[in-house]
């Protein structure tokens, strides 16, 4: 009897659910969501896809009644399904707690150990297969003696953060910051420099880049004429020779 219910019930559950799905789905088409007739009294507005869902759920729930009262095997098996319900030995609250605690634990260390197993795993095969970290910066903007200089290397790929040094030397006045990797000060001398750019990421990957700095002199600014030259000029200009 209690098994035919439950059966019964979600079986009705099911065409419920199903007509209803149905019925959203053609409401889709305009031809199927045009109202026909509104039943009177109940407000009810019956439209193409309401009338099919209704025929669907009609057919399916005769269906699932005559199967489940009149049908002599359907009704066998759920007889025989609830006379061996009725065998099984039920574990009280106490067992059901304590078995419930052991499956969690196993899931959590299972869970613990798959985690562990993929972050290890992900560090490694991005190790393997990451590539090094370049730097971008082809070349440097020129710089002039006395005259302030900064610029930021730029570096692509690999890890970050990423740790900066240099092989060579620098003008003097200009210091080199291994954090940013920024070139910055006064220069106090001329000339063009060369230096190695070392660079390395996070996942200790390490590159070089070869760049060269030039710095130019200070510009020399051009001496203004004396008063006399241009006095004598401006004479010239306001008094011209005569012909001979």
């Amino acid at each position: 009897k209690w098994a035919r219910l439950i059966a019964a019930g979600c079986v009705l559950a099911l065409v419920i659910y199903g007509a209803w799905a149905l019925h959203d789905f053609l409401v889709g088409y305009e031809s199927l969501k045009n109202v026909l007739f509104v039943v009177p009294g109940l407000d009810l507005r019956v439209s193409g896809a309401f009338i099919i869902a209704a025929v669907v759920f009609a057919v399916f729930g005769f269906l699932a009644y005559y199967f489940l009262t009149k049908h002599k095997k359907v009704c066998d098996f759920l007889i025989e399904t609830e006379i061996e319900m009725k065998k099984v030995t039920w574990p009280n609250a106490n067992e059901v707690w304590g078995s419930t605690l052991i499956v969690l634990a196993t899931v959590v260390v299972f869970a613990l150990w798959a985690v562990l197993c993929d972050y290890c795993f992900s560090k490694l095969m991005y190790r393997v297969y990451t590539r090094k970290p370049f730097v971008t910066t082809t070349s440097l903007p020129n710089g002039v003696v006395g005259k302030p200089y900064n610029f930021r290397l730029k570096a692509k790929g690999g890890e970050a953060p990423y740790i900066w040094d240099l092989e060579g030397k620098l003008p003097e006045g200009l210091e080199f910051d291994v954090r940013t990797g920024t070139i910055s000060g006064t220069p106090k001398e001329a000339g063009r420099f060369r230096f190695r750019v070392r660079l390395m990421d996070a996942a200790d990957k390490a590159n070089t880049a070869d760049v060269t700095l030039t710095i130019e002199p200070p510009q020399k600014k051009p001496k203004p004429p004396s008063q006399k030259k241009e006095k004598r000029k401006t004479e010239k200009t306001a008094s011209p020779k005569g012909r001979k």
